[in-house]
């Protein structure tokens, strides 16, 4: 054994140790947060396990996810025993592992004559204390399974060109994108750039070559596209048309202010991208694999513009963007920072250290309670569940929490996540102030009083006065004469299990069809 080895092993070590520094105080702080929209899934799970198909609401066949794969995966384990809320949370530490795992084994496998370069760890640690993915392992979303397969799908064929094409390599990058898709549609990004990547490179036996990547899409992505035409009826996600309002620049500004409030949030990784992207070239070492990474980061970006960015906390869209960057930063680094040069090698890692250290006070990124929506519909959902009639029918805007914890009635998503009517319509200014946050400018009004809901909670989870509206849907019933004629205002107060009380605690408002 020589002394070089002994030092990789001594840095591994110790990244290990500063990793765990940062990782355990901010999954600590962000214990108790999941994201309210990660119980629509549960909800779609919980119906698909007990057979009544993988629907949102009995019978009505809309598709109100865009994460299938992650949904199957949740009701896999929910079939053997596993508790929903559980398994969400157990496929994302599982993803995180192998994500941390092959960032360290891959620069091992295929780091050629270099191999154990002291910047081989640049990539873990970046990513092993990002608090974006640490956040989101817990937040019970499909962000940290996609960022993992998207990455891979990356990180594969870059080590799949060099320095011959292996067919082997780009055939598990194919598969890794694949199942990226199935997971969330817009990994057709990152397999779009990889396929015009591997076009551009012209390898030996270029049809060989795409045909390996191509073959998983045909046997896993085509046929699942097939049967969601079938069993839905629609190609995409009905959740697709929520946010799908055209290209709006006032939405693009928002997108662009999302970008700017990451870049400038620690631990600044779009800086130090930038920093190391005009060092290479300044330096020459721009090759066709950093441009390819490079390529996959904007593309992507450039969707979250025209998308507008994202109202969920701790930069959930930017989640495929991290372990990129790390991986552009590990790479570029390895070629700028002799193995030999102990100094930079411990400036490096001490900088880094800083910057990731910097997350664990910053109050913007880590969420410190839980999700408002989601604590406050848990609630609801429970009062529901146990005094209200069964099979009732109840129109909301809060389309996760509540849902789940009163599965035996049936909800108007008022927002159009789950109602295909709601989604498809094209609305043309906001007239509220949250019908200017991603996926929250749709409803109709007038359609949700001629479903007659037995029920209406209008605003937030636990209910607001219509003459208090905050989505259009509250906005256009308030101004409909049928709402006033046929339904009454109720209030009660409620304890945390939903149960009533007369003592002080949470006010649940909410309006009922008059007999």
């Amino acid at each position: 054994m020589n002394s070089s080895s002994i030092s990789i092993r001594k840095y591994r070590v110790i990244v290990f140790f500063m990793c765990a520094a940062v990782l355990v105080p901010i999954l600590y702080k962000s214990y108790t947060f999941y994201h309210d929209d990660a119980y629509i899934t549960l909800r779609y799970a919980h119906n698909f396990i007990h057979g009544d198909g993988i629907v949102w609401n009995k019978g009505e066949y809309v598709q109100g996810y865009t994460n299938f794969l992650h949904l199957l995966l949740i009701s896999l384990l929910g079939f053997f025993g596993c508790d929903l809320w559980l398994a969400s949370r157990i496929i994302s530490v599982i993803a995180f592992f192998i994500l941390t795992s092959w960032s360290v084994i891959f620069p091992i496998l295929f780091g050629g004559r270099d191999r154990g370069h002291p910047m081989d760890m640049i990539s873990f640690f970046i990513i092993s204390t990002s608090a974006p993915m640490l956040v989101w392992i817990l937040g019970g979303l499909e962000g940290v399974l996609f960022s993992t397969l998207s990455s891979l799908g990356v990180m594969t064929l870059v080590y799949a060109s060099r320095p011959n094409n292996n067919v082997r390599l780009i055939l598990l990058s194919g598969i890794f994108f694949s199942f990226a898709i199935m997971t969330r549609p817009d990994g057709v990004i990152f397999a779009f750039i990889s396929f015009i990547f591997i076009i551009i490179l012209r390898p030996h036996k270029l049809f060989r070559t795409i045909g390996s990547f191509i073959l998983p899409f045909l046997v896993t992505v085509l046929p699942y596209l097939i049967w969601t035409i079938v069993y839905y009826g629609d190609i995409v996600p009905n959740t697709f048309y929520v946010r799908a309002t055209g290209f709006s620049f006032d939405r693009a500004k928002v997108g662009l202010f999302y970008l700017w409030r990451f870049s400038r949030s620690p631990p600044y990784i779009a800086i130090l991208l930038i920093l190391a992207i005009v060092y290479a070239v300044c330096r020459r070492r721009l090759d066709s694999s950093l441009l390819y990474i490079f390529s996959c980061i904007v593309s992507y970006m450039l969707y979250i513009v025209y998308v507008g960015g994202d109202h969920m906390q701790c930069f959930r869209l930017l989640l495929p963007v991290i372990p990129l960057s790390a991986y552009m930063v590990h790479l570029l680094l390895r070629r700028i920072i002799s193995p030999k040069d102990k100094l930079k090698t411990i400036a490096v890692y001490s900088l880094l250290f800083v910057l990731a250290v910097g997350q664990i006070g910053a109050k913007k990124i880590i969420p410190r309670h839980e999700d408002p929506a989601s604590s406050v519909g848990t609630i609801i959902g429970k009062h529901i569940a146990k005094y209200w009639p069964k099979n009732s029918l109840i129109a909301l805007n809060t389309a996760g929490s509540t849902p789940y914890y009163a599965p035996n009635h049936y909800y108007i998503d008022m927002l159009g996540l789950n109602d295909r009517h709601i989604a498809k319509r094209q609305i043309d200014e906001p007239v509220l102030p949250w019908q200017r946050v991603p996926g929250h400018s749709k409803g109709d009004g007038g359609y949700v009083l001629s479903r007659r809901p037995d029920f209406i909670i209008v605003g937030p989870a636990e209910g607001t006065f219509i003459d208090k509206p905050w989505f259009l849907s509250d906005w256009q019933m308030l101004h409909d004469p049928r709402f006033t004629k046929n339904y009454v205002l109720r209030q009660v107060i409620l304890d945390m299990n939903g149960e009533q009380t007369l003592q002080k605690g949470l006010r649940f408002i909410y309006y009922e069809r008059r007999k």
